[in-house]
């Protein structure tokens, strides 16, 4: 028998058990009667909760959804890069924006954050102000004027801020590209009230709309102005990857517009920010709901060229809704066309963006049933995985005839019905004809165009790329311009770049000369240009200038690597890891001859030079007398196979990337395998 003492404590613990299970019961129970009426409170209590049973369950190899999703996301951008950046990217972006302005640092919390205008960058300035001063951050309504003010003041050092960008959480937040240009457009551009951005709209507009008023620019004429050469690097709409400095460095955290709430949530916890602060309650706008209405009032044409300013912002953060294009593109304001080809126009739209084949995989597989089921397509859909650049190919050969209907109307040679289309690809590739605007800025970055040979007796421009004959060129050019004997100590290269530098061209003049004079270049497929350089200036036997930097990358994974043994292999990582691209024997054509600001007269080829030469000399009216010497080609064409043979697949992809502009712009092709 137990004594009254005993028995007092014995139902004091009972009664304290029955207490606790009634506390827990309580807690679970508010938590989801009260779900309804304030998810956001709830969210972050069982985010408390939860978070750390997740992160021991990431340590035994269980990711969570959210992380799953972020490496996808983190994936996408590698992809999109060519790889993990490299110490020699971050160092290139370091030298051409020093403090990088975009970026806000907390060295408290070791956190940096990409802000992003018209991303939620307002709200989240907000947040990011009360976590590294919470008496600043609570009502400020100028978080834009502190921060900046804060950038100017830090003083910023290349050093610290490497091993800054090595260490910290870093984190930035994307949204659908076209979505984030209606809210700009809504916003800066479209107001009543005066806003700085638009009087360069504006003066666009008036051009065209003579009546127009500053409060009353059209969508459409902001997408022409965006599509002609307009200011693309306003922060409200420029190009994320060029913004946040994407293939330099790489984000712990990728958020999206679209799960804004959960992205920011993990960020604030991972960084340990404070326990009360969290990103406010998220209302999205109707910018998204809106944008279907407003695209539709674009032709084929318009969204084709303003999706090609934004395609890397759409590959890299893979956004989904590419389908609109097609659907937009079979109603968009071009003549009544027949079933088959109004399935090919709508597939045009895609192919022929730099990632056609992607878009064609993801189209055909999310959009099926809004397709026509024609012929073209199910070949290109029963292809698309054994040989996806090929089929494209194939298919971009047999429908730009029909796109171009007008070229052969007339009495045009086959000569000029292929120059009409070798410039129309040129065009296409630019996004339209080069402009005014275009022009200017690359005068402004090379006032010489130093690639350029001139003759002012005959009216004649020669934009001269290293290994395309360039030699063979020159040696034309002197006798054309009637200077055939020059000094022995000096090529005909540095006497031809002395001429150059000694000319002091003017901006006007330049722009007279280039608008008047007849204008020509020689390509060549790029792969092939690439081995010819390899082998003459890299390969050796001879000691040469380009040999040392990639002399010095193969040293440090190769050791006893000797300069006049570079190999094939070695040289193509050198150029896909942050090697010089810009050298003049392998750089891009398209940046070389300033091919979007440039119309050339005659776009020559290296495999039918002669005839093409020929036009030239003709047409300039140089001496009967002066001919392209004969031509020999050279082995490298039937050797490039070989050459690629010794590559992997990831080695051809990245490099193909380098070189991606000129494929398209030139119509060669490309195969993988």
């Amino acid at each position: 028998m137990m004594n009254a003492r005993t028995w007092k404590k014995v139902m004091f613990m009972l009664l304290s058990a029955i207490v606790l299970v009634t506390i827990i019961w309580y807690n679970n129970d508010v938590i989801h009667t009260l779900a309804d009426k304030n998810p956001r409170g709830v969210f972050e209590t069982w985010y408390r909760r939860i978070v750390p049973v997740q992160e021991e369950a990431v340590g035994m190899g269980h990711e969570t959804p959210w992380e799953v999703e972020q490496q996808k996301r983190k994936a996408a951008i590698r992809e999109g890069c060519g790889g993990k950046p490299t110490a020699a990217a971050l160092s290139r972006t370091l030298q051409k924006s020093p403090i990088l302005p975009h970026l806000l640092i907390d060295d408290v919390h070791k956190a940096i954050y990409c802000f992003i205008p018209k991303v939620s960058s307002t709200s989240f300035k907000k947040v990011w102000l009360s976590m590294i001063n919470p008496d600043k951050g609570k009502g400020n309504r100028r978080p834009h004027a502190v921060l900046n003010a804060k950038i100017r003041q830090e003083k910023r050092q290349k050093t610290n801020l490497r091993q800054k960008l090595s260490t910290y959480t870093k984190y930035l937040i994307v949204r659908h590209p076209f979505e984030r240009l209606l809210s700009a457009y809504k916003n800066k551009i479209k107001g009543p009230q005066k806003k700085f951005q638009q009087k360069t709209v504006y003066n666009y507009a008036k051009k065209i709309r003579p009546n127009v008023k500053r409060s009353d620019i059209q969508w459409t004429e902001f997408v022409d102005y965006l599509n002609n050469g307009g200011d693309r690097k306003n922060r409200h709409w420029n190009v994320f990857a060029r913004h946040c400095y994407l293939c330099s460095i790489e984000y712990d955290i990728v958020g999206k517009y679209e799960t804004l709430g959960v992205d920011s949530e993990h960020f604030l916890r991972r960084v340990r920010a404070p326990e009360w602060l969290h990103f406010p309650e998220y209302h999205p706008t109707k910018t998204s709901s809106e944008l279907q209405k407003y695209m539709r009032n674009l032709t084929k044409m318009q969204i084709d060229r303003l999706y090609r300013t934004y395609e890397k912002d759409f590959r890299l953060f893979q956004s989904q809704d590419t389908c609109f294009l097609l659907r937009h593109a079979a109603d968009a304001r071009t003549p009544p066309v027949s079933a088959e080809q109004q399935a090919l126009e709508t597939y045009s739209v895609i192919s022929a963006t730099d990632h056609a084949t992607v878009f064609l995989r993801l189209c055909v597989k999310t959009c099926n049933s809004e397709l026509s089921k024609s012929y073209h397509i199910d070949v290109i859909r029963s292809s698309v995985n054994k040989n996806p650049k090929g089929v494209f190919e194939t298919w971009y050969r047999r429908i730009v005839p029909v796109q171009e209907e007008a070229v052969g109307m007339g009495h045009e040679t086959p000569w000029e019905v292929e120059q009409q289309k070798r410039k129309a690809a040129v065009q296409e590739g630019c996004g339209g004809k080069p402009t005014a605007a275009a022009l200017s800025r690359t005068l402004q970055e090379f006032p010489n165009l130093p690639h350029l040979l001139i003759d002012d007796v005959h009216k004649a421009i020669y934009c001269f790329i290293p290994k395309i004959a360039s030699s063979s060129w020159r040696i034309v050019w002197m006798k054309l311009l009637g200077l055939e004997n020059i000094p022995r100590t000096m090529s005909r290269h540095d006497f031809l770049y002395m001429r150059i530098l000694q000319e002091n061209r003017q901006k006007i003049d330049m722009i007279r000369k280039l608008s008047t004079y007849t204008k020509f270049l020689v390509v060549r497929h790029p792969f092939e240009r690439l081995v010819s350089a390899y082998k003459n200036k890299i390969k050796g036997p001879d000691v040469t200038l380009q040999q040392t930097p990639v002399y010095n990358y193969v040293k440090k994974i190769r050791p006893n690597a000797n300069q006049l043994d570079i190999q094939w292999t070695e040289f193509v990582d050198y150029l896909n890891n942050g090697g010089d691209r810009t050298d003049r024997h392998w750089d891009v054509f398209a940046r070389h001859c300033y091919l979007c600001s440039i119309e050339y007269d005659i776009v020559g080829k290296y495999e039918t030079l002669s005839v093409d030469s020929e036009h030239f000399l003709r047409r300039v009216r140089a001496p009967e007398w002066l001919h392209f010497p004969e031509y020999h080609p050279t082995k490298t064409s039937s050797e490039l196979q070989t050459y690629m043979r010794n590559l992997t697949k990831m080695q051809i992809d990245r490099l193909y990337r380098t070189y991606e502009k000129d494929f398209r712009l030139f119509q060669y092709t490309y195969n993988p395998h």
